[in-house]
């Protein structure tokens, strides 16, 4: 009987660590669900008019799944804010332009790419008012940095550096980005967004040229 209920008991602990795995995988699962709708909500109808109750629909999941996740519909922002900001980086890396090592070309990407509606809303619009302007710096930083960082250590010029060191330079350059991202994200017509980026490409190919090395 003894030996029995040993091995009932090893077996239970074996199934265990698998139970409590299979239980983490679904809730990441769930968590990135939630991400994925509230990506989308949050892009196309603002922070404002997105409801806790259609992410969750979204989802395919319950308001309940949402608060066992997050605290509440600013820190479901705040956790989409990091999401696509990580998202953005990931898509500029790939993109094709980044390929060719020049400076205009990944200025041309992020410009091309950060407007898009699936990100600008959140971003650049929305973000800096519903976290605040210093939570969504940090966000951006944490994400951007280290891309921007190794663009400052590949082009800028050695007499460059030696007047101002790479943080620096990185979070100055990575800060004008945003800033012409904001201005062409919140323009409503298409021509004068069109027509800013456009000005916007053409003083940041100058001013971030001038601190390039020549190749």
């Amino acid at each position: 009987m003894r030996n029995t209920e040993e091995k009932r008991k090893a077996f239970n602990e074996s199934r265990t660590p698998r139970r409590s795995g299979l239980r983490e995988q679904h809730a990441e699962a769930t968590r990135q669900a939630l991400l994925t709708a509230a990506s989308a909500r949050f892009a196309q109808q603002g922070y404002a008019h997105t409801s806790l109750d259609d992410v969750a629909a979204d989802a395919g999941t319950t308001k309940g799944a949402v608060y066992h996740h997050f605290k509440d519909k600013q820190a479901l922002f705040a956790a989409t804010y990091e999401h696509l900001s990580a998202a953005l980086v990931e898509a500029l890396v790939r993109h094709p332009q980044m390929a060719s090592g020049e400076v205009a070309d990944a200025i041309a990407a992020f410009l091309e790419l950060a407007p898009h509606p699936g990100y600008s809303r959140v971003l650049f619009l929305e973000g800096p008012a519903v976290l605040g302007p210093a939570a969504c710096r940090a966000i951006d930083m944490r994400h951007g940095l280290g891309l921007m960082e190794a663009l400052v250590s590949r082009f800028i010029t050695p007499e460059v550096r030696s007047l101002a060191s790479t943080s620096v330079l990185t979070r100055l350059m990575l800060a004008t980005l945003i800033e012409a991202v904001q201005m062409i994200a919140s323009e409503p017509d298409a021509a004068a967004a069109a027509a800013v980026a456009r000005q916007a490409r053409h003083v940041l190919d100058r001013s971030f040229g001038a601190l390039a090395a020549p190749r």
